[in-house]
């Protein structure tokens, strides 16, 4: 489970990308509202259904394969 101690270890990390492997994943990422502090991070998904949960979330997929 994604907690508030992962969040900053996140953000400290300052990503380019962050990857949804499941629909679960994108809504608990979602849930912490962990977008609004990572700024200019883009993110990818695995597939169209993870792809549908991101952005149903709010999330703007880039990358889908």
């Amino acid at each position: 489970m994604f907690t508030s101690a992962d969040l900053g270890d996140l953000v400290e990390a300052s990503p380019d990308l962050v990857a949804f492997t499941s629909g679960s994943t994108a809504r608990n990422f979602c849930k912490m509202e962990a977008q609004h502090a990572l700024g200019n991070t883009d993110y990818a998904s695995i597939g169209p259904f993870t792809t549908e949960v991101a952005e149903s979330c709010g999330l703007e997929i880039a990358i889908e394969p």
